[in-house]
């Protein structure tokens, strides 16, 4: 399909910038920053009263994340998900219109799932762009990992770290990415503020 045509596609481009750098020095990163490449296979199926069928999706994962080294602290990064169904795709993903089968919140789907620019020194971190933001071990704010859309966030983020124990973390977020997305299925994918 598509989707598993793409997902080779950006694991080679991954291969590519890294092999540049391997075999100049294996030991070094690269002056220009990092790619990487993760796949992941899930299978998931629910069993749920009211419904004649049970629901089983089988999908692939595939994420390339480009990071840039950083410049006078200056660095940026875009990391993109590709989610395709590899096998039963007998759910009802909240966009897919199954609706006779159980709903497993995990839509085919290609997007930006980071896009952002940031600066950093020895105390100050600040961010711009759609990014993970976790705080409490994921647990109040966080990313949802445990899906394959994972909840990213769209605004501005400024951390300081004044001293050992004391540190200010401050977002604005004009739009919440949620876990159902990227498209609008019965609930709608991006909670947006403003």
């Amino acid at each position: 399909t598509a989707g598993v045509d793409l997902a080779i596609a950006l694991i080679a481009v991954v291969i590519l910038c890294n092999s540049t750098t391997a075999a100049e020095d294996p030991t070094a990163t690269s002056s220009i920053g990092q790619a990487s490449a993760d796949l992941r296979y899930r299978f998931e199926g629910v069993e749920q009263d009211g419904f004649a069928e049970d629901a089983k999706a089988s999908l692939l994962r595939s994420r390339v994340t480009l990071t840039s080294a950083p410049l006078n602290g200056f660095l940026g990064s875009v990391e993109i998900d590709n989610v395709t169904a590899i096998g039963p795709d007998d759910y009802y993903s909240t966009e897919n219109g199954k609706t006779e089968y159980p709903t497993i919140a995990d839509p085919e789907y290609t997007e930006f799932i980071q896009a952002w620019l940031a600066y950093r020194s020895e105390t100050v971190t600040a961010t711009l762009g759609r990014q993970r933001i976790t705080h409490l071990n994921r647990r109040i704010i966080g990313s949802k990992p445990w899906r394959n859309n994972e909840l990213t966030y769209d605004g501005v983020r400024l951390e300081w770290k004044a001293k050992p124990g004391l540190s200010l973390d401050l977002s604005y977020v004009n739009n919440v990415n949620q876990i159902i997305g990227p498209d609008d299925g019965t609930r709608p994918a991006n909670l947006e503020g403003d």
